[in-house]
């Protein structure tokens, strides 16, 4: 008995030392903070030292999220025509996938991610000696849509939406609507989307999504659209971008009341709001020049070009941040300027 209690002691005494490596860093620099108020309060507008992409060598592997796609490849596009003349793999495999193998696999320079890297995957990574900077990129919004015939409803609730994905028939939602079978187009259940949608909604794991009648799950957002737009009693959900490339095709609702827009994000008043990041190590960030070049003009420039491809800025003072968080990386003895 006496050995068992010894090893339960040593074990939970191992998973302190472990949670500790993990919030240590946050903690030390909140004391930091606190103890030099201005550390706190990035300067507006700062901006990090950039790399001329002439004198830079080496290739970049990039995987993740679908999302943030059409990002980096425009982020990329800015990069060669500064004058980068390697190469940049991007792998669109989903924000998991991409943290396993940049953690478990080591096959990855960055990451690009629809959420925060959570606790087992970073885990996996300090088995791997390689602990994470993320930098927050902007903003995606999910957007609840509908057929353009659809009458019924224009706005919904979040507990609405939550009868509305799982019922049977419209009148099961509200007596006035008609006996017509709720027709449902979601993203697969592997896709961030799906699980952020679910967790908003239902707030629970597995989703009820998986169980109810008349749903269609595809990775494939053609065939969302296409099954939305040629179905009047259809709903589902799609990322913004994708709305917006087919918002003639579909009907966005209301969500308690706030439109999904630009205004609505950057007040942050729409409910079902992403975080966009692009993450790496301090390890590769220092050790691979055409990494830290790259993400350093990307922070640099990413609130110029995002709103081409259907994302939303975020706020000045989160992006100073972001490029605190970067010097911190890949800077550290830096002192960053402004404008």
């Amino acid at each position: 008995m006496l050995y068992i209690k010894l090893g339960f002691v040593i074990g939970v005494c191992l998973l302190l030392t472990v949670l500790q490596s993990l919030v240590q860093p946050w903690i030390t620099h909140a004391q930091r903070a606190a103890a030099n108020p201005a550390m706190s309060r990035p300067q507006p507008d700062e901006i990090l030292p950039e790399m001329d992409p002439l004198e830079v060598e080496g290739d970049i592997v990039m995987m993740g999220s679908e999302t943030l796609f059409p990002l980096t490849e425009t982020l990329y596009e800015h990069f060669v025509e500064a004058g980068y003349a390697d190469t940049i793999r991007l792998m669109k495999i989903g924000t998991s996938a991409g943290f396993q193998l940049f953690c478990e696999q080591g096959t990855a320079d960055v990451v690009i991610a629809t959420r925060r890297i959570n606790i087992p995957e970073r885990l996996a990574c300090l088995q791997r000696d390689r602990h994470i900077v993320e930098l927050r990129l902007g903003t995606d919004a999910l957007v609840v849509v509908v057929n353009p015939d659809n009458d019924l409803v224009r706005k919904a609730s979040l507990a609405q939406l939550e009868a509305i994905f799982t019922a049977e028939k419209w009148s099961d939602v509200n007596a006035d609507w008609p006996e017509e079978k709720i027709i449902r187009f979601v993203p697969d259940p592997n896709s961030v989307a799906f699980r952020y949608f679910t967790i908003r909604i239902f707030g629970t794991l597995p989703s009820p999504l998986l169980h109810a009648p008349n749903t269609t799950l595809s990775s494939d957002h053609e065939e969302l659209t296409t099954g939305l737009s040629v179905n009047q009693y259809a709903v589902g959900f799609l990322d913004y971008a994708h709305y917006q490339q087919q918002a003639l095709l579909l009907k966005a609702l209301s969500v308690d009341g706030v439109e999904p827009d630009e205004q609505s994000v950057k007040t942050r008043q729409y409910p079902l709001l992403r975080p966009l990041f692009i993450s790496s190590s301090p390890t590769i960030i220092r050790s691979k020049p055409q990494v830290r070049a790259f993400l350093t003009s990307s922070v640099n420039h990413v609130s110029d070009v995002i709103g081409e491809v259907g994302l939303f800025a975020v706020s000045q003072d989160i992006m100073d941040e972001t490029k605190q968080h970067l010097k911190r990386a890949a800077y550290p003895s830096l002192t960053l300027k402004t404008p």
